[in-house]
C-alpha cells in the first residue's frame, strides 16, 4: 500500500479547510481540541475520534463516509507515527508554493570602508547651519551661552568657530551693503540740493 493512503485524511482534512476557509483555530474551537491536535490532524501524525469525526464532517460539509474511508485506508496502512522516515505532509505539494531564497547583500570592503556621503549632505549641513546662525535662537542654547560655568569658550568648539566666522562673514557683507546703499542715497540727495540751490541763484 502506497504511502499516500497513509495520508489519505490529513490530505482529505487540509485541502478541504483550505478550500472553505477554516482556520486551525475554529476546528479546534468546534472539537474542543487544542490547537496542536487540529495541526496533528492535518499533518498525519495523528487522527480525530469518532465523535470529533461528525464535528468534522458538519464543519467542513464533507460526507462522514468519505471520511470514515479516509481514516480506513489510514489505519490499513498502519503508518508509525513519529518515525523516522514517516511521510508528512508538504506545503509545497498542498499548495503549490515556489520558495524562493532572498538574496544576500553582497558587502564591497573597499566601498564600506570609505565614507562616502550621500547626495545634497552637503548641502543640508550648509541649510542647517544658517538655520543655526541666523534662525531664531533657543532658550535653552541661549540661558547656557550666558551661564558662564556652563558655557565653553568658542575658540575650544570647531563648529563655533565656524558658527562666528559665518556669523562675521555676512554681517560685513550687510554692513558694506548698506554703506554702498547710503553712500547712492546721500549722494543723489546731495545732487538734489546742489540742483535747487543754483535753481535759486540764478533766480534770484
Amino acid at each position: 500500500m502506497s504511502s499516500d493512503e497513509g495520508m489519505a485524511f490529513a490530505r482529505l482534512f487540509a485541502k478541504r479547510r483550505a478550500e472553505l476557509n477554516v482556520s486551525t483555530v475554529d476546528i479546534a474551537d468546534l472539537t474542543k481540541r487544542p490547537i496542536q491536535v487540529v495541526v496533528g490532524w492535518e499533518q498525519g501524525s495523528s487522527v480525530p475520534r469518532d465523535d470529533e469525526l461528525a464535528v468534522l464532517s458538519e464543519a467542513l460539509r464533507l460526507p462522514i463516509s468519505l471520511m470514515e474511508e479516509a481514516l480506513r485506508r489510514v489505519g490499513e496502512h498502519e503508518k508509525p507515527v513519529g518515525s523516522a522516515g514517516s511521510d508528512s505532509l508538504s506545503d509545497e505539494a498542498l499548495y503549490d508554493v515556489e520558495i524562493v531564497p532572498l538574496e544576500e547583500s553582497v558587502e564591497d570592503p573597499v566601498i564600506d570602508s570609505l565614507d562616502v556621503e550621500p547626495t545634497g549632505s552637503a548641502w543640508s549641513k550648509l541649510k542647517l547651519r544658517a538655520g543655526r546662525v541666523f534662525g531664531p535662537r533657543d532658550r535653552s542654547t541661549l540661558a547656557q551661552e550666558r551661564d558662564p560655568a556652563r558655557s565653553s569658550s568658542y575658540m575650544e568648539d570647531p563648529e563655533q568657530q565656524i558658527t562666528y566666522r559665518l556669523r562675521m562673514v555676512f554681517s560685513a557683507a550687510g554692513i558694506a551693503i548698506l554703506v554702498l546703499v547710503l553712500r547712492w542715497a546721500l549722494g543723489g540727495f546731495w545732487a538734489a540740493v546742489t540742483d535747487l540751490w543754483s535753481s535759486l541763484t540764478g533766480v534770484l
